[in-house]
């Protein structure tokens, strides 16, 4: 009896030993390989609206990165074209690739992952997180959050004063001329006068 119960836990940790080694770990899934990374001080001045998947890098098992990564969430078709005119990145929640990103973003993710959708000028911003709950993880989530983001946009363009063009450049003014001085056109030298040609002396006999 001892000698099958020892089997059968040997066989329970040989499984759990397999289940661990399987884990998950973020920020490495084909759907947001292509994503970039950069300090905040650098994306809030892109003017793009952004895209943001914090995820924690030190959970070796992350079971939900698994599923904001999964090709049926991020790699989503319809997701992947609402999302064209948006700054795509990805955020280490530990703050060694990307850095300076509020703690109260940032801390959303926990030990597993969220996406913040944001303006550009970052007054309006919605989280996918656990708070909405695992099921709501799917693209149908996300679409309506991505229209609305967008419409702020198009409003934020017709009613932001328009940019300041640049004053042309300012002639230099000529100072006027006094008489038996030489001015400024007379130090310039004369680009059709030939160079006057050195004559040798008389040789030697």
């Amino acid at each position: 009896m001892n000698t099958r119960m020892l089997a059968a836990a040997g066989v329970l940790l040989m499984l759990s030993t397999a289940a661990l080694a399987a884990g998950y770990k973020a920020g490495e899934g084909e759907t947001v390989k292509s994503w970039s990374c950069r300090d905040y001080d650098n994306a809030k001045t892109v003017g793009q609206p952004l895209c943001v998947y914090f995820y924690n890098a030190k959970n070796s098992n992350n079971a939900i990165a698994k599923v904001y990564e999964d090709k049926a969430m991020l790699g989503d078709s319809a997701l992947i074209a609402k999302l064209k005119p948006f700054l795509l990145l990805k955020i280490k929640t530990d703050g060694t690739a990307g850095k300076n990103w509020p703690p109260e973003y940032v801390s959303r993710a926990g030990a597993g992952a969220t996406i913040m959708l944001a303006s550009s000028d970052l007054k309006q911003t919605w989280f996918l997180d656990k708070d909405l709950g695992k099921e709501k993880i799917k693209p149908d989530t996300l679409l309506p959050q991505i229209d609305l983001i967008l419409k702020y946009e198009e409003h934020k363009k017709k009613t932001d004063p328009p940019k300041k063009e640049a004053p042309p450049p300012v002639e230099e003014k000529k100072k006027p001329a006094v008489p038996g001085l030489p001015t400024d056109d007379d130090k310039k030298p004369d680009a059709k006068k030939p160079a006057k040609k050195k004559v040798d002396g008389p040789a030697d006999e």
